[in-house]
């Protein structure tokens, strides 16, 4: 019964994807502001075998590499075919909710488990971002996959899962540094673990994790004269985030604060003395605007949490529509003028319409559920599950306060879908 369970969740899943594929009015679609970068690193590979351009040799890719390289290996085996990666990420999400499950199962029950993975074949992101030229999709399967492995850990007291679980969150941290601070809430997770060598299960997998970063770090030692990780700290801190606190203050546009006060100065995208200016910018502002520094970061936390992914959605259907243009915090008027505007812009398929109202109606919903899911798991002396759920929730969300965006969330969501599930079954169990 179990395993045709998860056949038939796999089943429909694919289905939903293959009837939302053929949606996308054309191959462009497909990407958004940030996929040309990852298209033109994955044909570069494809093309050199390296992800160095050699007409501009210090130009460091903005991001880490694991996305577009594991596009260009697709590439090499199939050929350079924009559905092939489309195909190749639906089955990792595919594969992902079968995860997500499986951990419901391990944590919780079969019901549970069950109810997860009817979620998380409506669940609007999980539908969407597989179809987009986007690191998404990647990620979510490497920290799906990680969350499988500490699982185990936990429950099996094995060496075997925690270097594996290490390893695989490492290599997570090369396709997006999404979680690159969660050690620090999954080590005194580890420490609660009695039945382990608790400093020894530390080290293991710290090493594991860090292996995988160091190793990237010095390549781009070797590459570029860095022992660094990526230039995207600097330019997300810089140019996103403070562009948006000076824009506040001072009114002039994020363009022209950008091109001016912002600009990177130097060759290497590695060398600090690029951001120089930038950097003595951002302690004047935080020592004079502390307030608007705290206000832009809770602003785009907003974003992270309470975004529809249905935005990524008109944006893939919608040819008018592009990236950023269907933002609350652009859009003027009074608080339900701006909400309507943002849910409705854009749309021209009725379809649409219902997609986005439904996703806005199970966000509602889903906001009681998991409070009252962790709750119920407070009551079900499961508190520190709970604590250690609320604390990744809290820390995905959190991270993305340089520059949020509702596909930033997708990180958070297998917490979400199982705290929900679970509330739903203890509430049907209690009633009979």
């Amino acid at each position: 019964m179990q395993k045709k369970y998860y056949i038939s969740i796999i089943f429909l899943f694919i289905l939903f994807s293959t009837i939302l594929y053929y949606q996308v009015p054309n191959q462009d679609a497909h990407f958004d502001v940030d996929s040309y970068g990852y298209q033109d690193l994955a044909l570069l590979f494809f093309n050199t075998g390296s992800m160095i351009d050699t007409h501009n040799p210090l130009r460091v890719p903005v991001q880490p590499i694991g996305y577009p390289l594991s596009m260009g290996i697709v590439y090499a085996l199939c050929g350079v075919h924009v559905p092939i990666i489309i195909a190749f990420q639906v089955l990792l999400m595919a594969f992902s909710i079968i995860c997500i499950m499986h951990i419901a199962s391990l944590l919780f029950n079969a019901q549970v488990a069950y109810l997860t993975g009817l979620f998380s074949v409506v669940n609007v992101g999980f539908l969407v971002y597989p179809q987009c030229i986007l690191a998404e999709t990647l990620l979510f399967f490497l920290l799906t996959s990680f969350f499988v492995f500490f699982t185990y850990f936990f429950l099996y007291s094995a060496e075997l899962y925690i270097i594996s679980a290490g390893v695989i969150l490492g290599a997570s941290v090369l396709v997006k540094p999404t979680a690159l601070l969660l050690p620090v809430i999954l080590i005194p997770a580890i420490s609660y673990n009695r039945s382990v060598h608790r400093l020894e299960s530390i080290l293991l997998f710290m090493i594991c994790f860090l292996t995988p970063i160091l190793f990237y770090m010095l390549r781009n030692y070797l590459l570029y004269g860095y022992f660094s990780f990526a230039p995207m700290m600097a330019l997300n801190m810089y140019q996103c985030f403070l562009a948006k606190v000076i824009h506040m203050i001072t009114g002039d546009s994020i363009e022209h604060i950008v091109n001016t006060q912002l600009r990177f100065t130097a060759s290497n995208s590695f060398d600090p003395s690029g951001w120089e200016k930038a950097r003595d910018l951002f302690f004047t502002y935080l020592y004079e605007h502390p307030f608007s520094f705290l206000l832009i970061w809770l602003q785009n936390v907003v974003k992270t949490i309470f975004g529809l992914f249905a935005t990524q959605l008109k944006v893939l259907i919608e040819p008018a529509i592009q990236g950023g243009d269907c933002s609350f915090f652009i859009i003027t008027g009074t608080l339900f003028n701006r909400m309507y505007q943002y849910m409705h812009m854009g749309i021209t398929h009725r379809w649409l319409y219902w997609v986005v109202w439904g996703e806005v109606i199970m966000s509602v919903m889903r906001i009681s559920l998991v409070i009252m899911g962790l709750w119920y798991m407070m009551l079900e002396k499961k508190g520190g599950l709970a604590i250690l759920f609320m604390l990744c929730i809290m820390l995905f969300c959190g991270v993305t306060g340089m520059d949020g965006c509702c596909r930033y969330r997708i990180a958070c969501e297998p917490f979400l879908l199982i705290i929900t599930a679970y509330a739903l079954v203890y509430m049907y169990n209690k009633r009979v």
